[in-house]
């Protein structure tokens, strides 16, 4: 059995009102560690059931509820959290998108010490999503669940643009570590984060953090988002959906979202807990889990193999293999499960989807392998 420590402040008159918030949630972060340690702090693949059963609006509804914090750090405070607790490692700090890492010694003050006198090489702090797209007050500014350290230029270059995958050759600019470059990467290029006027894409490693940002800060506040801009966060929507599976949430993104509330009621970001709520909520599956769709499988000693590709990208192929033969039945539906397309075919088959506008959508294929069914739907990410 795990015991814990409750760490006390002593002379609590000489603390700031943010060091007795951040005290208090603490003790209350704790003990509910003590309680629950069984049900879920030791979770394989870092995923907790959160408000199974529901999907939509409904479940938009009930994670506001349930999710939003109820006690916020002043601004100030919130940003010398962040980069001095939590996304400190040791005495060093590095920026979400290029990994491009500044001193920051013990004791200093972090946003000081980081911030390098404005130069380009200094961080900043990065709103996934962008303060010029949303109204109201400290709340949505100061909720850490959206904020990372970001050097200062990247930051600058960022500003209010959209998240989106963006073709190597239309790329203006490249982002790793304390270069930036507008030449395509002859090596490494996974680890760039990339941009061109109008848009910007993180870097490979960080999609999904970002992605499971953006759902946060839109379920939270709908509201002063769509009082700004009320198409902004459903024009990313597929791009986000993908990324949220294509880079699923790793220790460092789990502990970060504890750390983070510690200081915010104790409330994490409920999109890393359970990997099914973005699109239970988001994407129209309301009977999502947490398994990735498999590509190949065996039934009774038969083996198929299903394969939808390149993904993404503007042409379709689907490719079927199996013991049973390749005989299938396909079908493609969009996001909001609107039937498009259909077909049966032997061995593969590259559909028409020359007219179909950039997102995703999904690909349904059926294979009857004796007297077993096999049917496996998987997304695909149309680009232009």
């Amino acid at each position: 059995m795990r015991r814990f420590t409750i760490i006390v402040l002593e002379n609590q008159a000489n603390c700031t009102q943010a060091d007795l918030i951040r005290t208090i949630m603490f003790r209350i972060f704790m003990l509910s560690v003590a309680v629950c340690f069984t049900a879920f702090c030791q979770a394989q693949d870092y995923h907790v059931p959160v408000l199974t059963g529901i999907a939509g609006t409904t479940l938009q509804s009930e994670l506001k509820t349930q999710y939003k914090p109820i006690i916020h750090l002043d601004y100030g405070d919130a940003r010398d959290s962040l980069f001095g607790r939590v996304d400190r490692q040791g005495e060093t700090l590095s920026c979400i998108y290029s990994g491009h890492t500044v001193d920051m010694p013990f004791g200093a003050d972090p946003t000081t010490a980081v911030y390098l006198g404005g130069s380009n090489d200094g961080i900043n702090t990065e709103h996934v999503y962008p303060q010029s797209l949303w109204s109201g007050g400290n709340s949505p500014k100061s909720d850490m669940h959206h904020l990372f350290p970001t050097k200062a230029n990247i930051n600058n270059d960022r500003g209010s643009f959209p998240f989106a995958e963006i073709a190597d050759n239309q790329t203006e600019r490249w982002y790793y570590m304390s270069t930036t470059t507008t030449s395509i990467p002859s090596s490494n290029i996974d680890a760039y984060s990339e941009y061109r006027n109008g848009s910007f894409e993180p870097r490979e490693d960080v999609k999904g953090d970002i992605a499971r940002c953006m759902f946060y800060f839109y379920t939270m506040y709908r509201s002063e988002a769509d009082a700004v801009n009320p198409t902004w966060f459903n024009n990313q929507l597929p791009t986000l959906l993908y990324w949220h599976e294509l880079d699923p949430v790793d220790t460092k993104e789990w502990n970060r979202t504890w750390k983070i509330a510690l200081h915010q009621s104790g409330k994490p970001n409920p999109f890393v807990l359970d990997c099914s709520l973005a699109e239970r909520a988001y994407g129209g599956s309301p009977g999502a889990n947490c398994n990735l769709v498999p590509v190949e499988e065996t039934l009774n000693h038969e083996r198929i193999v299903i394969k939808v590709f390149p993904n993404p990208a503007s042409v379709l192929n689907i490719e079927v293999q199996g013991d049973c033969g390749a005989e299938f039945e396909w079908r493609i539906f969009n996001i909001r499960g609107e039937l498009l397309l259909k077909g049966q075919d032997v061995g593969s088959v590259s559909p028409e989807v020359s007219d179909f506008t950039q997102g995703m959508y999904w690909v349904e294929v059926k294979m009857n392998c004796g007297n077993r069914t096999t049917l496996r739907r998987t997304k695909w990410i149309k680009l232009q």
